[in-house]
């Protein structure tokens, strides 16, 4: 037994392929080279970590002022990143989960020399509470 394809199924297959070759053409021609600064620009979110449990996110996030942050991200149901770590003048460089409830992390000033007092390892709550300074 041969199969054959009827007129009107030729016709639509000729119109799918010939919309879909306009398609590409048109998104071909508004394409725009992607800037190079793009590929030299600090990510917006950096050092994810997951908590034991799997239902918080401890991330790295860039403030108005340009200083990396500690934020936490709630899973269940995803929330925004609630800033539970920051200074002014220092950058937080990593954090890590101590157990569900509480975060290590260590800040320190720009610059190739860091001057005494210039860095420190802290410890805070999900939430932000009971911030502590651990080492100087």
């Amino acid at each position: 037994m041969k199969a054959t394809i009827g007129p009107t199924v030729r016709a639509v297959l000729r119109h799918g392929v010939s919309a879909m070759f306009l398609a590409c053409s048109v998104l071909a021609v508004r394409a725009q080279p992607i800037p190079v600064e793009h590929f030299f620009a600090d990510p917006a979110l950096s050092n994810v970590a997951v908590s034991p449990s799997g239902n918080r996110l401890a991330v790295l996030i860039y403030g108005s002022n340009g200083m990396r942050r500690l934020g936490v991200i709630d899973l269940q149901p995803i929330g925004t990143p609630r800033i539970v770590g920051a200074f002014q003048d220092a950058d937080v460089s990593w954090a890590a989960w101590v157990n569900d409830e509480r975060l290590v992390f260590e800040a320190h000033q720009r610059g190739a020399e860091i001057r005494a007092g210039g860095a420190a390892t802290h410890a805070v709550n999900h939430d932000g509470s009971d911030s502590r300074q651990l080492i100087v």
